[in-house]
């Protein structure tokens, strides 16, 4: 079986497909590493963004908040969306939160900005 290289939003491809096309195969290599990594975060800081999610909805102590699991994230090229699900006593409300990769990148520089009301 050929080498292959894993893409973000592709299958893998062959290096021998790779030296075909006209693109930075490498930045996109490296894209998906980092999409991934960024995920990883999300995921270990899940309750944080619970409580930053009960705390902006007003929940009560007795109101239910959970981050959905990854595989029910929405994601695009620059943006994953992290889905939470509120029970207010009623059937569950489910909510998103956007957060901006490009954006939370840059969050250790700027310690304002909404990555980093997730970090732990």
């Amino acid at each position: 079986m050929p080498a292959t290289v894993e893409l973000d939003h592709r299958g893998p491809i062959t290096y021998e497909s790779a030296l075909k096309k006209d693109a930075n195969i490498i930045s996109q290599a490296a894209h998906l590493a980092a999409a991934k990594e960024f995920t990883q975060e999300l995921w270990d800081s899940r309750r944080t963004i619970e409580a930053l999610v009960r705390h902006h909805l007003g929940l009560a102590d007795g109101d239910a908040c959970a981050v959905q699991p990854r595989d029910r994230w929405i994601r695009g090229g620059f943006n994953l969306c992290v889905l939470v699900e509120a029970r207010l006593g009623v059937p569950a409300a489910p909510t998103g939160s956007s957060c901006s990769a490009a954006r939370c990148h840059i969050s250790s520089q700027r310690p304002g900005t909404p990555a980093a009301w997730t970090r732990s």
